[in-house]
């Protein structure tokens, strides 16, 4: 978490309000592409706060579980 909470941070002057939904997001150096877009990115840090993904994570249609 403090590594997500530390690069957050870092980029913190570039928040942009989310158009559908109620969270703020902030710009990422991170290359997005087809393999890695911000659905696989969502699952990647579930999976290191210790949840479970489940499902394509191309799309967003997957489950977290506990």
């Amino acid at each position: 978490m403090a590594e997500l909470d530390a690069r957050y941070a870092r980029h913190g002057g570039t928040q942009v309000p989310g158009a559908t939904n109620n969270m703020t997001h902030v710009k990422d150096p991170e290359r997005y592409g087809l393999f890695n877009n911000c659905n696989h990115l969502a699952a990647r840090w579930l999976r290191r706060l210790g949840c479970r993904v489940d499902g394509l994570t191309i799309t967003s249609g997957f489950a977290v579980k506990k």
